[in-house]
């Protein structure tokens, strides 16, 4: 058996289809038109199905709802399910988190196409024809420090082109530990001697006071048009470029 938390929501309709009821109930607990992407029937719940639904946005989610459509569990983490439920479930969710990432990297491709190829740090792969990935980043997150710990990892299946946008919290240093880096890296020839900068600067240091001068207004700028685009709410983000 596979344990499945849940959180239950009582909602109630009467006299009308499945699809009309949970749309309708849908629409009056989030204010929300939806559609249903699939409903399956569950052995482990009598008279219940369980329910891929797609709101306007695109985003999917799961529910299990009764066979009127009337009442909804909304998945969290507590139930029994027989085996074929619980694999279905994940076949389900598996669906919808893959959909949902389609949708996401789809967005992501169009609006960073507008960034220009010298708003970006490029890092060539080990290998020819490889595909090339899209990093936002930012030096003092902890987080892209540890993915490029392995980046070298990365670099034999993927180009990787880095874009910096520190977030707001980290201030001033993150901004000029960024331009530094965009300023340096042109007149670099290799990978290795790129990531290397970029380890020099991913890390608790103080910098010079000449360092400290330097005009980070066009990082600050695209790290402005990245968080303006709404389609990046933490880093690192890591998706194919297409």
């Amino acid at each position: 058996m596979k344990k499945t938390a849940l959180l239950l929501l009582s909602l109630s309709l009467c006299y009308a289809d499945f699809d009309t009821n949970f749309k309708q109930e849908i629409k009056k607990l989030a204010g929300i038109d939806t559609q249903i992407v699939s409903k399956n029937k569950l052995e482990s719940f009598k008279n219940s199905y369980f329910v891929i639904a797609k709101t306007p946005s695109g985003r999917n989610f799961p529910v299990i709802v009764d066979e009127g459509g009337k009442y909804f569990i909304g998945l969290n983490n507590v139930a029994n399910f027989s085996q074929k439920d619980s694999n279905l479930i994940q076949q389900e969710l598996q669906k919808a988190s893959q959909e949902n990432k389609d949708i996401q990297d789809k967005a992501l491709n169009e609006a960073f196409k507008q960034f220009k190829s010298s708003d970006f740090l490029f890092l060539e792969g080990s290998k020819k024809n490889l595909p090339t990935k899209i990093v936002v980043t930012d030096p003092e997150c902890p987080y892209c420090r540890k993915h490029l710990d392995n980046i070298e990892e990365e670099l034999k299946s993927a180009n990787l082109k880095l874009i910096f946008a520190p977030i707001p919290s980290h201030g001033e240093i993150a901004l000029i530990k960024s331009q530094i880096i965009m300023n340096q890296a042109p007149k670099l020839k290799s990978t290795k001697e790129k990531v290397k900068l970029l380890r020099e600067y991913y890390r608790d240091m103080k910098l010079s006071a000449a360092e400290l001068k330097t005009d980070y207004k066009p990082v600050e700028s695209i790290r402005d048009r990245v968080f303006d685009t709404e389609l990046v709410e933490a880093v690192p983000l890591v998706f194919e470029e297409r």
